[in-house]
């Protein structure tokens, strides 16, 4: 790189200490950036939860980004999330329109989860098609954005969402050692669950399939961990009472990465029940500390996880299938699930930043 490239990084989503995975990949993203000797700018805001002020912060958030978009030089911006940031950056490139746009699509952002998301599709079309081109996380986005948005292949990139960190995520063989630190009995065998406790996560199916267990007396010695929060906390605690797992459930809030890795490393498997996922690094991460994936057969998990190799498919929605599958694993003898935890191992390393980092660098030097 003859010249550093200037990048102006926006994003409506942006870790903070409060919230640290909020948008952890947006970070992650701008370090690769950085380190590869771009020079990065950024406007970018953390989770607000009074509403008052996150209208505000938007307005000033907005304002910002038209105004030095208009006043300052910079080779390209790049946009994580498109809807939220769609507007100013419309205004702007009607205003300057040799501007360079790259947007990096993640999720909820073109498959709306709430009637607001969908009443800014409009917007976030209009974006999409006036950009230089889509960053999508997985090949499943990448159709999706192509014939949803009718955008051409050729300006459609495909990049992991920053991937994973070896140094965050790896497999810890003392597992005394992990229930110790989460405070755990060792006796028994862990399931999981890591995610937003919110719609179309589905957190229910996850319980349904717990409590379909629990009538079949799976639990005398095995529990479940739960790690997260949401919009629909409320709602799970009464189902966990509803189905009388208060004394099978171990329930941890958000947690930051250096902490997940002890959660992941306790589990015998890891249960991804999305109703919809542009990758789910979660899945990954897990894989990353030996752990296999039984996830729904939908989105993004199906560039990552194979059935049977490193984990198991069942049909999104469907708890009774997500039961069998997870028998399905316990009955596995104990070189079949070796081989599994391998597979999972390798898998992930085909995720792991210093093996997908070049993708992202060099989207930037060939196309800026």
């Amino acid at each position: 790189m003859k010249e550093r490239i200037k990048i102006l990084l926006i994003s409506n989503m942006y870790p903070n200490k409060r919230y640290p995975n909020y948008g952890v990949f947006v970070k992650n993203t701008e370090k690769i950036l950085k380190n590869s000797n771009f020079k990065v700018y950024k406007i970018v805001l953390t989770k607000q939860t009074n509403k008052i002020k996150k209208l505000i912060k938007y307005i000033l958030f907005y304002f910002n980004i038209i105004f030095k978009g208009i006043f300052k030089k910079y080779d390209v911006i790049y946009v994580h999330y498109a809807s939220h940031n769609a507007i100013p950056l419309i205004i702007l490139k009607k205003i300057k329109k040799n501007i360079k746009i790259f947007v990096n699509v993640h999720g909820s952002d073109i498959v709306p989860e709430t009637n607001f998301q969908q009443k800014l599709q409009l917007y976030t079309k209009t974006l999409l098609q006036n950009s230089d081109l889509i960053i999508v996380p997985s090949n499943y986005f990448k159709n999706l954005v192509n014939k949803d948005f009718n955008i051409n292949f050729n300006k459609i990139f495909v990049y992991p969402s920053s991937g994973i960190n070896k140094e965050n995520f790896y497999k810890i063989e003392d597992k005394n050692l992990v229930c110790e630190r989460l405070k755990l009995n060792p006796q028994y065998d862990y399931i999981g669950y890591v995610g937003r406790i919110d719609t179309k996560k589905g957190w229910n199916v996850f319980l349904e399939a717990m409590y379909l267990l629990k009538k079949q007396k799976f639990f005398n010695d095995k529990k479940i961990i739960v790690v997260g929060d949401g919009k629909e906390l409320e709602k799970f605690n009464l189902k966990v009472i509803e189905y009388e797992l208060q004394d099978e459930i171990i329930h941890f809030p958000l947690l930051p990465q250096e902490e997940l890795i002890y959660i992941y490393n306790s589990l015998k498997i890891f249960c991804f029940p999305t109703m919809g996922e542009s990758l789910g690094l979660v899945g990954i991460e897990a894989m990353a500390c030996g752990i296999p994936v039984i996830g729904s057969n939908i989105g993004g998990l199906k560039d990552y996880i194979i059935d049977g190799y490193n984990g198991f498919f069942f049909e999104a929605g469907d708890s009774e299938m997500l039961k069998e599958k997870i028998l399905k694993y316990f009955q596995l003898d104990e070189n079949d699930k070796k081989i599994m935890i391998k597979n999972a191992l390798n898998t992930s390393r085909m995720y792991e930043v210093n093996n997908i980092k070049n993708d992202l660098i060099n989207i930037f030097i060939n196309n800026v």
